[in-house]
């Protein structure tokens, strides 16, 4: 379904440091993309948004933010090529961002660009180990950065989707049904804590999250009501 000659993403945003509207509306256009797991178009959007204002520090973000991995593509999946053009685009959208919001930004952008910097290595690798470093260090970033704004639910979004990525698709335990990933307690803690905040209800990424959290947990069902509400929150 398009609207507005453009998808329907629903009606997320996140006000960002920008003097552009058009800006705006792309930025909460690879947010919602980055959100539903669509890092390729939300790395396009997020470049349209610098059409509009080049000086958007979380449009550079949103780059870096997208070309790394996700729960869907872990370190693991990147081949040789990939890995490398992640890395240099990462690298480079991360230090655009890191240049923008010294000059304007919020303490909120400000925080979130510098906690993104762990994710990245300094050079490509196809090292097992060092994926796995690499996880931990942005899960670790992460979450000082959601002890600093731990009353913003995109904070909470941000960082449950960190820690669900330092074991994606291996959350639990099918056999035991107990839990196996290192930060899937603790994921859960931070999405139930948000979910019943004002707003968390109709937040994107909170939604989903919690049904790739709890699917192949022993209690799956827990997450029904968040997929009935992700299916109306973002209907394309």
């Amino acid at each position: 379904m398009m609207k507005d000659d453009y998808y329907d993403l629903g009606d997320f945003r996140r006000d960002v440091t920008t003097t552009s509207p058009q800006a705006q509306l792309w930025f909460d256009r690879g947010l919602a993309w980055a959100y539903c797991f669509n890092p390729e178009e939300a790395v396009r959007c997020f470049e349209k948004a610098l059409d509009y204002d080049p000086d958007c520090a979380m449009a550079h973000w949103g780059v870096a933010f997208g070309t790394g991995p996700n729960y869907n593509k872990a370190w693991r999946l990147f081949d040789a090529e990939d890995m490398q053009k992640a890395v240099t685009i990462g690298r480079a959208a991360l230090e655009r961002a890191r240049e923008a919001v010294a000059r304007n930004g919020t303490a909120f952008e400000k925080a979130l660009i510098a906690a993104l910097g762990p994710r990245f290595p300094e050079q490509a690798t196809r090292d097992p180990e060092e994926f796995d470093r690499l996880n931990r260090a942005y899960a670790d970033a992460m979450r000082v950065f959601y002890q600093q704004f731990s009353d913003d639910i995109d904070a909470a979004a941000l960082f449950g989707d960190a820690l669900i990525c330092l074991s994606p698709r291996a959350l639990w335990d099918l056999d035991t049904g107990e839990p196996i990933g290192p930060g899937t307690l603790e994921a859960r803690a931070v999405i139930e804590d948000a979910l019943p905040r004002p707003g968390g209800d109709r937040h994107p990424v909170l939604n989903h999250l919690y049904i790739h959290l709890m699917e192949m947990s022993p209690w799956p069902e827990i997450a029904h009501p968040a997929a009935d509400r992700l299916r109306r929150l973002s209907r394309d």
